[in-house]
């Protein structure tokens, strides 16, 4: 791309993202934050959102985050996706109609998008530090490892295809992929995991210091927790789990590729067709397209960028 352009680009979007942080939509939980586009403070303005929720304390995600490979990737797929779903008509309908079920659940509480997406956004990239790291052969490993006591409930939100390989498919990248630089844990899996696993603890822990406001509603700290926000928890975990899962093209991929994900019993994750459908996998759907064009991240595009034409039935 002509440098000119490029930066002609990223100061239209950094105009957006100033636009936007003006207008406060984003701020569900009325915080006071700084501007992270103006302060380059990435960091401080991840921390404070995650603390203003409530879901700060003893989080072992939180010490994740300092080691993201980018904060302003963070910060502008948190921006970007809310942009989109403003101004997108399309992804919005498709996000709304998926949440409506959830708001049903949950009377009383404010269930807006941007609950759901401040979760899915800040802890996407939260497992990057255990793909750095390169310590864990197996999903066993890392859940004894740290104590994880909740497991994912029904996938949500996501295709059958990684519901039924995801395992398989993190034996596969850390052990057996092509690359053999790529053969780490997968950070999206294992931070899916780890924050449903944290999330219901917390939800335990704040019965115990909350107060019962009956029917599984405890107040603590001027937020409110109930047991039915753990099925929005899993819904979230998941469509972190499966952001970073590559498919095999079962034409355009080499033979050797498409073996070997034979061999080791992915299968499923050999397709012709996109499977990532904004209908069925609205967050899903938001989270791929905005990580990929990210311009934060641009050097990594080249890499990426088939795969968002194969996997995501684009609008």
């Amino acid at each position: 791309m002509n440098k000119s352009l490029d930066l002609l680009l990223m100061d239209t979007l950094h105009d957006l993202f100033q636009e936007f942080f003006d207008s406060n939509k984003w701020n569900y939980y009325d915080g006071d934050f700084n501007n992270p586009f103006v302060d380059n403070d990435y960091d401080g303005f991840t921390r404070k959102y995650v603390e203003c929720s409530g879901k700060g304390d003893s989080n072992p995600l939180m010490g994740c985050l300092t080691r993201v490979k980018s904060k302003g990737h963070v910060c502008s797929v948190f921006f970007m996706g809310l942009l989109l779903y403003y101004k997108c008509k399309e992804i919005r309908e498709s996000i709304d109609r998926k949440l409506f079920y959830y708001k049903k659940q949950n009377p009383g509480i404010n269930l807006s998008f941007e609950f759901y997406w401040f979760l899915i956004s800040l802890f996407h990239d939260s497992g990057y530090i255990f793909e750095e790291d390169n310590k864990y052969d197996s999903v066993i490993d890392f859940k004894n490892d740290f104590k994880i006591k909740y497991n994912l409930k029904k996938y949500s939100g996501v295709p059958v295809n990684i519901a039924k390989s995801w395992q398989r498919y993190y034996n596969y990248k850390k052990k057996h992929c092509l690359d053999t630089n790529y053969r780490r844990p997968d950070h999206g899996i294992l931070a899916g995991l780890m924050l449903y696993d944290y999330l219901n603890k917390t939800f335990e822990y704040i019965k115990t210091i909350g107060i019962d406001n009956g029917h599984g509603i405890y107040s603590y700290n001027r937020l409110n927790w109930s047991k039915k926000l753990l099925n929005i928890y899993n819904l979230c975990s998941w469509t972190i789990l499966a952001h970073n899962i590559f498919y095999c093209h079962s034409i355009k991929d080499s033979s050797t590729i498409n073996a070997l994900y034979k061999d080791h019993k992915i299968s499923e994750l050999i397709i012709s067709e996109p499977i990532i459908i904004r209908e069925k996998h609205p967050l899903l759907f938001l989270l791929c397209l905005v990580d990929t064009i990210d311009p934060s991240k641009k050097m990594l595009i080249s890499m990426h960028i088939k795969w968002i034409f194969l996997t995501i039935n684009l609008l």
